[in-house]
């Protein structure tokens, strides 16, 4: 552990909806004098508000929750004056990758052990023991919450170039070397990948649901089980798109908690 900042109090929010939860986490810090707990909350709604109040130093945050997930909560406490360090405490996997886009410091999986728990309270007191790596992370915060995220396509043809604005845009789906642009005035085929889409388009706004496609997240209108891991979306304007195993617990997670 940092001796550099052992004896420096440290404050603490813990967001979970899971009462066990939130006491493994206070049960595992309460061998750390110098940590202390200054607020919890059970759902995304109310955790805002707490955390805005009290200021904590480190939020630990669930990603299901009632009324706003973690993922959609850690979006706005990045814009915040005061930006806590955020540590993800979570039972699912797939969102550890979104999890370190948005900067978080660390994430822990569920049920934790003591050594990893230690290892990521070790993590926050480095950081906060060398101003210099502390000031680098809010940079990074800084740096996600003023991203700017694609507002157009330009597509390029023999004797036209065709403007395609991001907000007309319903869904995407990879077409071999290209990618298919669903959009209100029909159809079009762009060069270019279906990740690099996903890097460059606002995540709030759009969701991956199989390796083939891209979606406007408020269009989802119904989703049919077709096997154990193969699922269909039908959007609003009746179109059907895949939805698979790895990415339907996150869709159908943003569909019942994100507004």
């Amino acid at each position: 552990m940092n001796e550099t900042f052992i004896n420096q109090p440290i404050t603490a929010a813990i967001i979970d909806d899971e009462e066990a939860a939130r006491f493994n986490i206070k049960d595992a810090l309460r061998t750390h004098k110098h940590w202390h707990i200054v607020g919890e909350a059970d759902n995304g709604r109310d955790a805002l508000s707490i955390i805005n109040d009290t200021q904590p130093d480190v939020v630990f945050l669930d990603i299901q929750m009632p009324f706003q997930n973690g993922v959609s909560l850690a979006k706005q406490l990045l814009k915040n004056r005061h930006q806590p360090i955020i540590v993800f405490v979570t039972a699912y996997d797939a969102y550890a990758v979104q999890a370190f886009e948005l900067y978080a410091l660390d994430y822990i999986l569920k049920p934790f052990d003591n050594p990893r728990f230690e290892a990521t309270i070790e993590r926050v007191e480095s950081l906060l023991a060398q101003p210099e790596q502390e000031q680098a992370l809010k940079q990074h915060y800084n740096g996600y919450a003023k991203q700017d995220f694609l507002k157009r396509l330009v597509l390029r043809s023999a004797g036209s170039i065709r403007v395609i604005n991001i907000d007309d845009i319903i869904w995407f789906s990879s077409e071999s070397n290209y990618v298919a642009i669903h959009h209100k005035d029909g159809t079009h085929l762009h060069r270019v990948s279906l990740s690099f889409l996903e890097q460059h388009l606002d995540p709030d706004i759009f969701v991956r649901t199989h390796r083939t496609a891209i979606v406007r997240l408020e269009q989802c209108r119904e989703i049919k089980v077709l096997t154990e891991n193969r699922s269909i979306i039908t959007l609003a304007n009746g179109d059907q798109v895949g939805l698979s195993k790895a990415y339907k617990d996150v869709l159908i997670t943003r569909l019942e908690y994100e507004k």
